[in-house]
């Protein structure tokens, strides 16, 4: 047994202290719990559950047309509204052993939370598009011209509800309690207060883009692009301050530069295409995982980034019936600045921590390879085959990517104690199709495939999970080898 690793199934109950014993000093399971603490009051929490409802409407209205063949546009009106809320009744969470500072020994704890969050986002947006491909270049120049508003309205109400007990030498005491409400109706008497927290507020944004293409030649483009985007500010129900939890974040921009050509070759038989883009991004929401916790986040406006890279795919016919695809991508992501203001440096001051951090799933190389195969055409159906191979460089499943020791600023308000980033190793895998396609059937007709996802059988990792305490790191396991068989209809 790996006992840097923690159980988040069933976990082991407190059988020993000995710290090379799995599940000594650790329990996460959300599973129920009952102890008599020191009052001689039977203590009971049940399985924790999860309530969750979501309900949203979007509509999106286009209207689109031409003038002389030389002018072409869309325009456009869209809306959204949303409905969410998660309650989660008051619950086991963890048992762990704490290190007493003062005696220097482990102290058995058991702590319950609850939750209760709801959100109410809506969003519109008024767009337009315009290209225009002049006669003096024999139409083979092509502008476009883009421009968004968008409104966004963001509310959210949030209540966190926590209680600890600690065995201090004279059996489990209730040592801290936190927005317990009387809906939640299981925790202690003397505990039982409510302590919500509830916001709302409106962005407006601007954006516009910009295209300029030509056509090199009947079969060959390329372009140059320009674009502007935004992401709304709101409110993270992961934030345990209510105070910090209703000023909420600012909205997130980014600004795209991109050229590219688009052409296909030697009669066709040969299609690629191909980019390059740098994309920078201002005022980016950060989630700066707090001290102390597992979950608790707090959402700053805190940093700048830039992102390089390149794609090219190709496709190319070989034979009659045979086609070969190949694609790659390459990223080279980096963090200009991220100023995290409670991080707590010798001199009180607030530094530049862009060099601790890296882009979480952001795989530096990336490729896919694969052959597809059409069949003589059969008197009943066309059949056709594919194999493929996925490949991932590894990649950071956190920000973080250095061990930090940070001390507690302006009361709970600093980031994570030894906090370290986790980094997943580079997998590929091998998936086939087997596809029949036109039975005619009816007015209609069948599309029947047989398909097999991770061929090889391959164990790989999709994630990981850094900041469990006395762990270093919880791994998410991908998909062992699948097969299925889709059935479709159309008409």
């Amino acid at each position: 047994t790996d006992v840097t690793y923690a159980d988040l199934a069933g976990g082991a109950n407190f059988t020993s202290l000995d710290p090379g014993t799995p599940g000594a000093n650790f329990r996460l399971d959300y599973g129920a719990v009952t102890f008599t603490d020191a009052a001689g009051t039977t203590q009971q929490f049940g399985q924790a559950t999860i309530d969750l409802d979501h309900d949203q409407v979007s509509q999106e209205f286009q209207f689109s047309g031409s003038v002389d063949n030389t002018f072409e546009y869309i325009v456009g009106l869209y809306y959204f509204k949303e409905h969410a809320s998660e309650r989660r009744p008051f619950s086991h969470q963890a048992s762990t052993n704490l290190l007493d500072e003062n005696t220097n020994e482990l102290q058995r704890s058991v702590t319950a939370t609850g939750a209760q969050f709801s959100i109410e986002n809506e969003a519109w947006a008024a767009f337009s598009e315009m290209t225009w491909s002049p006669e003096y270049f024999d139409e083979r120049l092509h502008v476009t011209f883009g421009a968004r508003h968008s409104a966004d309205k963001r509310a959210a109400t949030r209540n966190n509800q926590r209680a600890v007990w600690s065995d201090e030498g004279e059996g489990l005491r209730i040592v801290e309690s936190m927005n317990l409400p009387d809906s939640f109706g299981q925790g202690p008497d003397a505990i039982n207060r409510q302590w919500p927290a509830s916001a709302e507020s409106d962005y407006r944004n601007d954006s516009f883009t910009l295209v300029t293409a030509y056509d090199i030649t009947d079969d060959v483009n390329g372009y140059a692009k320009i674009s502007e985007g935004y992401k709304s500010g709101g409110y993270n129900t992961r934030e345990p301050d209510s105070i910090i939890f209703a000023d909420g974040f600012a909205p997130e921009t980014v600004t795209n530069y991109e050229i590219g050509l688009k052409g296909e070759f030697f009669d066709r038989r040969l299609r690629v295409n191909a980019a390059a883009f740098q994309t920078d991004y201002e005022d980016m929401q950060f989630n700066f995982v707090l001290a102390g916790s597992i979950g608790d986040t707090r959402t700053l406006n805190a940093g700048t980034a830039t992102i390089t890279g390149f794609e090219i795919d190709a496709m190319a016919v070989l034979t009659a019936g045979l086609i070969a695809t190949v694609s790659y991508g390459y990223l080279d992501p980096n963090y200009d600045e991220v100023i995290n203001p409670y991080n707590d440096s010798e001199n009180g001051s607030i530094g530049d921590e862009s060099d601790r951090y890296v882009f979480p799933q952001a795989a530096q190389h990336s490729y896919t390879v694969g052959l597809d195969y059409t069949f003589e055409p059969f008197s009943f159906g066309q059949l056709s085959a594919n194999i493929s191979y996925d490949w991932k460089d590894e990649r950071a499943t956190t920000p973080i990517i250095e061990e930090v020791n940070l001390e507690t600023v302006q009361g709970d308000r600093s980031t994570a104690t030894n906090v370290k980033g986790s980094w997943i190793d580079d997998y590929g895998l091998l998936n086939a199709r087997m596809t029949l396609s036109d039975l005619v059937v009816g007015q209609g007709a069948f599309r029947v495939a047989l398909w097999c996802k991770n061929l090889e059988d391959k164990d790989y990792v999709v994630s990981a999970i850094s900041n469990l305490p006395h762990a270093d790191r919880s791994v998410m396991w991908g998909d062992p080898r699948s097969y299925g068989l889709d059935v479709i209809y159309e008409y």
